[in-house]
């Protein structure tokens, strides 16, 4: 509950979801958001109808009513209808919007997402010819990545971050700037390869499954041993006396099968 207080908005879907479609309540609905488009933009509500239909059969799967509103498809949907130009005044005014999300440093929703995705921004104003230097600097902080992993639990989106500025360095031929960032690629899987108390602080603190998500990226004899930590940990370690006793269960049955594997595939 306690997270819900930061919450500031609430998204309801309101086609036949918080109601059954029998009531004929979204024949209501529909017809004052309608009214409201109509006379905020100023067009008829026959406009409106063959405006909303235009756009929800781009989105709109072959499953009559339901929609898949993917972050991909609208991605390439709009670099399909927008030119250069508007794509670098509307990507600059989301990178300028998240830029100001990490300074607040709030734990937002804007600011996870810009740990996670900002780079990917930066990167697309590269490839239109626009400040690369600031996607290659962005993404080789060490300070950046130290945030990144304390939120998402992973260096998933560290490395995502300097992968992309080792392909823009490549890409434009800049040597020193995508070796600096392959260095820094290496020394993130470094670390992670040595982060075996983090992943056992993750396991006792209940998250089983960033947890066992870290371990996934561990090879052979190590990974092996890791495991071994986490039964050990689980059963007479730090979290024998854990309330998440039914999690906890099926959590080392998991385990169990993945150590019974590594053994009979030959990898120990």
């Amino acid at each position: 509950m306690k997270d819900l207080k930061n919450i500031k908005y609430w998204l309801f879907d309101l086609d036949n979801t918080l109601y059954s479609g029998d009531t004929k309540v979204f024949d209501q609905v529909d017809k004052k958001m309608s009214k409201f488009i109509s006379e905020k933009l100023k067009v008829s509500e026959e406009e409106v109808k063959d405006f909303i239909d235009r756009y929800s059969s781009w989105f709109n799967s072959p499953e009559s009513g339901i929609y898949q509103l993917y972050h991909e498809r609208l991605r390439v949907y709009l670099l399909q209808k927008l030119n250069d130009k508007e794509i670098h005044t509307l990507n600059e005014q989301i990178i300028s919007y998240l830029e100001k999300a990490l300074n607040r440093g709030d734990g937002s929703e804007d600011e996870k997402y810009a740990l996670q995705f900002l780079h990917n921004h930066m990167a697309l104003e590269s490839m239109l010819g626009i400040d690369y230097e600031r996607l290659h600097n962005y993404v080789n902080q060490e300070s950046l990545w130290e945030r990144q992993i304390k939120v998402s639990k992973s260096y998933e989106w560290s490395q995502n971050s300097v992968q992309q500025g080792i392909k823009e360095g490549a890409r434009r031929s800049h040597e020193m700037n995508t070796i600096r960032s392959t260095v820094n690629s290496v020394k993130l899987m470094t670390q992670e390869q040595n982060s075996a108390k983090a992943i056992i602080e993750l396991l006792n603190e209940g998250d089983f499954h960033s947890a066992l998500k870290r371990a996934e990226s561990w090879e052979g004899d190590r990974q092996f041993k890791l495991y071994l930590l986490f039964i050990h940990e689980l059963t007479i370690g730090t979290s024998k006396e854990a309330d998440f006793r039914k999690q906890l269960a099926e959590f080392i049955g998991r385990v169990k099968s993945i150590i019974i594997q590594c053994i009979l595939s030959g990898m120990i």
